[in-house]
């Protein structure tokens, strides 16, 4: 009996009582107190724990919606031709400020570093600058997708009746180069200028502030000017040729206004009656005209040269590097007039000069489509010419002429 607790079910029972006495006290009866500045800690940890979780969670929710903003499909919005046409002016004018910079600081490098000690700054195509631009504006993947949708589909929708957004989308498709935006700015300001003297010799003793009141009037089409005035303008731009042609985009502009205005008043919209019978074009209506043309026949310009670019531009973004603007030159016929086997190496010469003009040694490696156009202003010509005789010279062969 003496070794009765000493056996394995003594024991397993003792040790349960041992447990059970622990858990409920110290085993004299007083029961367990924990000590309160081990429970503040311990309520303090409990806390923090959960609040990183809360963080933790948070955090996991607003990638996941971020990562599912990013691959959804971008639905652009409906832009306004108002919306459009600030949406552009502000793309252009943030065009202007980066290159205006980057030729400051290559002044001010090559004025540190000696006579072409600055490289200048690799320039960007429209197209790659509406994006960066984008980016920096929006920050989000899903709304530069959004803007950039609907800047494109508004210059689709509004360009057959808004030049400045034609312009634009020419310039984002390297179709003409981004300089011409501005030969059509001094067009335009040439035509309100015809237009100002106009006014001034029809009212002498008006100042120039109403004068201006008198053009916005012009403009929007309560104030009338004759079509005489345009005929004279175009007289003016162009030669008797394309002041031929201008003249007859205005006249069927003026026979499409007469059309929609006796449209209108047959579903009862009211129209003065001296309109519907000799309708006059408005500043902007007669602007749109000769701006068409304008572009239009830059467009026919610029035509062999941008099939040639695309020839040599195999990815279509409209850079290319020496090696491409070498065989560029070739196809525009830099050097052409130089035959023989003698006089090859100055060919050669040639080329590498104007390679050095257009893409320099020790600056970008690469060139745009717009700088392309302004180094070969005066080849293009020759290389218009040229390919004009061929093409004549085919039709004439095959007896079409």
């Amino acid at each position: 009996g003496a070794f009765k607790g000493c056996t394995e079910e003594g024991i397993e029972k003792e040790s349960e009582e041992v447990k059970r006495k622990n858990l409920d006290g110290d085993g004299g009866g007083r029961p367990h107190r924990e000590n309160p500045l081990q429970h503040q800690l311990k309520e303090r940890e409990e806390r923090k724990t959960a609040a990183g979780r809360e963080r933790e969670t948070e955090f996991s929710q607003t990638r996941a919606k971020e990562k599912a903003q990013a691959q959804a499909p971008a639905h652009p919005r409906s832009l306004t031709l108002s919306q459009a046409r600030e949406m552009a002016e502000e793309v252009m004018s943030s065009k202007d400020k980066q290159q205006n910079s980057s030729s400051k600081l290559h002044l001010h490098l090559s004025g540190m570093e000696g006579e072409g000690g600055g490289p200048p700054q690799v320039q960007q195509t429209m197209e790659q600058h509406l994006a960066n631009f984008l980016w920096q504006k929006y920050g989000l993947r899903s709304l530069v997708a959004e803007a950039a949708g609907s800047l494109v589909e508004a210059v689709r929708r509004y360009s057959p009746e808004d030049n400045e957004l034609r312009t634009f989308g020419c310039i984002l498709r390297n179709e003409v180069d981004e300089n011409f935006r501005y030969v059509q700015a001094q067009l335009r300001s040439t035509v309100i200028d015809l237009l100002r003297s106009f006014f001034r010799a029809k009212h002498p003793f008006k100042t120039e502030t109403e004068l201006g009141r008198l053009i916005s009037a012009a403009a929007s089409g309560k104030e009338p000017v004759p079509h005489a005035h345009w005929e004279e303008t175009c007289r003016y731009l162009y030669n008797q040729t394309d002041a031929s042609e201008v003249c007859k985009r205005l006249q069927r502009a003026r026979q499409e206004k007469a059309k929609t205005q006796q449209a209108r008043s047959r579903v009862g919209v009211r129209v003065d009656r001296g309109q519907m019978a000799v309708p006059s074009l408005s500043l902007h209506e007669a602007l749109q005209v000769i701006l068409d043309f304008q572009l239009d026949e830059h467009l026919r310009f610029l035509r062999l040269f941008v099939a040639a670019f695309r020839a040599v531009d195999r990815d279509l973004s409209g850079v290319i590097d020496r090696e491409q603007l070498r065989q560029l030159l070739e196809m525009v016929g830099v050097g052409g007039g130089v035959e023989g086997n003698a006089e090859e190496a100055e060919k050669e010469r040639q080329i590498e000069r104007k390679l050095e003009e257009i893409c320099p040694l020790g600056g970008p490696s690469e060139c745009t489509f717009s700088e392309c156009v302004v180094g070969l202003s005066v080849e293009l010509l020759e290389f218009n010419e040229r390919e004009g005789r061929l093409l004549r010279a085919s039709f004439s062969s095959s007896g079409e002429i």
